[in-house]
């Protein structure tokens, strides 16, 4: 006789699955790396093409920032260590979630779901480099802010629960023990 699952079965399957979406977004990072400075160099040759035949003048920024974009898109472990180390520091690892091996599914749950909200983090940190290379090519206005806005609430969001201890600790309360 099959048993229906929980909801903490359901849990513990979409936590299974956090590390292969964290595989596949950092593939599709590196892709979209390779991309952008394909289309960097794309744009350098068109402002180089523009200058020469002088038409108008045209923005180097834009190209800049492709590259940018697609260097950081390209690196984006090293990146993403580097922003995370400087925001929290050298031991990030240890203010991670850590079950307490009290074999209860509320704990289990519990870390699946930071885990899942760490997930969404890389994702914005990803959509934050998009959007500040899609306000290189002469965007929607505060692009450059939105896209830093985004990159900043991907890292807390991947170190939630080190931002909850944070907040806790500057407020002196109590919200996870």
């Amino acid at each position: 006789m099959a048993t229906t699952p929980d909801v903490f079965q359901l849990i513990q399957n979409i936590g299974a699955m956090v590390a292969p979406f964290m595989s596949l977004i950092t593939g599709a990072s590196y892709v979209a790396g390779v991309w952008f400075m394909l289309l960097a160099v794309y744009s350098f040759k068109k402002v180089a093409d523009y200058r020469s035949a002088m038409y108008h003048p045209v923005e180097f920024k834009g190209p800049v920032l492709q590259l940018l974009t697609g260097m950081m898109l390209l690196y984006l472990p090293l990146v993403f260590q580097a922003f995370s180390q400087t925001t929290f520091g050298d031991n990030s690892s240890i203010l991670r979630y850590q079950d307490n091996n009290s074999g209860t599914n509320f704990d289990d749950a519990i870390a699946v779901c930071f885990n899942i909200v760490s997930l969404i983090g890389v994702i914005a940190f990803i959509r934050g480099w998009f959007i500040i290379a899609k306000a290189a090519d002469g965007g929607q206005h505060g692009g450059v802010s939105k896209g830093l806005t985004h990159m900043i609430g991907g890292l807390l969001a991947y170190h939630l629960y080190a931002f909850i201890l944070l907040i806790q600790n500057t407020l002196g309360i109590s919200i996870l023990s």
